[in-house]
């Protein structure tokens, strides 16, 4: 079993419930093409898609005819991929290593009911980082900049 890893993911999940991450508000700081808004809304973006893909996944897992293997292996591509993304890309190192953690756990899951507690706990622990960068995007701002073009736009007609 893989209680350690479970644990682990536990209270880093819980370590980032109640008080955003320092590093995704540092994200804020951040300078350079498309910064700070362009990582942060992108980062939100991929962490709330990487959310429904795992919902996704956990559903698979109560059909009875779902193949344990195959949702596995679907799993560890998406996990690998949204990794690199995060270490990568974003420079969420942290996002990056629990993905990582849970990359572990689930590849030493030997039962479903094992991945199935690897899942749910990552869905929580991702949902709620999405939700820490969702607060950092000024949706009323950005809302009002958008609009504001388009009335330009209509007027120049481009």
């Amino acid at each position: 079993m893989n209680k350690g890893k479970i644990k682990e993911l536990k209270e880093i999940k819980e370590s980032v419930w109640l008080k955003m991450p320092v590093e995704i508000a540092n994200l804020l700081s951040n300078t350079g093409p498309l910064q700070p808004a362009g990582k942060i809304i992108y980062a939100e973006c991929d962490a709330r898609i990487l959310h429904e893909f795992l919902w996704d996944v956990r559903m698979m897992l109560y059909e009875k005819d779902t193949n344990y293997n195959c949702a596995k292996q679907f799993t560890m591509v998406l996990l690998k991929y949204f990794q690199k993304k995060f270490s990568g890309l974003y420079f969420l190192k942290s996002v990056a290593n629990v993905i990582k953690l849970v990359m572990e756990g689930i590849n030493e899951c030997k039962e479903s009911t094992e991945f199935l507690e690897f899942v749910d706990e990552f869905i929580l622990y991702i949902g709620r980082i999405s939700m820490w960068l969702d607060l950092l995007i000024p949706w009323h701002y950005l809302n009002q900049t958008f609009k504001k073009h388009a009335r330009l736009r209509s007027r120049n007609h481009y």
